[in-house]
């Protein structure tokens, strides 16, 4: 019975600890805090592609380059935009107070459109309703579990701030491997008026 006990307890602390997390080194010291009298601040047209990242610890990881995914493979999980990346722009705005929509346009013709359920959190960042957990097989035994989650805000520059976190774990048995990473992409304002 002890055995079972210490079984138990040690899939509820690798479980808890592998889930995609958010690293708040950016967000501290990049971005403004929204609250709901400034939430319409975020909105506005935004460049398709991002023109710097960093990296969980803070540190710069890429100036513009094609190997980054472009804002729609976040948002919608799919690439949306073919030719010309810069030709593609995507407009934000606040629906209400739990809706935010994303219009992705190619020169100014609607390409597509979604509508993501938020919540504005007390650190001033947006949290986005499109979590992804997925488990296959008996996690922790023969198996594993993978999850991403992102969240928005906007920076001292007033250009988009977007936040996404990764992590993938799998196991057989006792042995186990996983990767996670967390990257913050910022998207340039181009206006602020839809």
């Amino acid at each position: 019975m002890k055995k079972l006990h210490q079984l138990i307890l040690g899939v509820l602390i690798i479980s808890l600890s592998s889930c995609a997390s958010f690293s708040n080194k950016i967000s501290k010291k990049e971005s403004v805090r929204l609250t709901k009298k400034n939430i319409q601040d975020i909105e506005g047209t935004y460049e398709f592609q991002p023109f710097k990242s960093f990296g969980a610890r803070g540190n710069r990881v890429y100036d513009v380059s094609n190997d980054i995914k472009n804002i729609d493979q976040y948002l919608v999980g799919e690439a949306i935009a073919f030719g010309s990346k810069t030709d593609y722009t995507v407009d934000l705005k606040v629906v209400s107070q739990h809706e935010i929509s994303f219009s992705f346009k190619n020169k100014n013709t609607l390409v597509y459109e979604t509508t993501l359920k938020m919540k504005l959190k007390s650190n001033g960042l947006i949290h986005l309703d499109n979590k992804y957990v997925k488990a296959t097989g008996i996690p922790f035994l023969f198996g594993g579990i993978t999850s991403k989650k992102m969240r928005i805000g906007l920076s001292k520059e007033g250009n988009l701030l977007l936040n996404y976190a990764y992590d993938s774990f799998g196991s057989i048995l006792i042995f186990s491997a996983g990767t996670s990473y967390n990257h913050s992409h910022h998207y340039k304002k181009i206006n602020s008026s839809l």
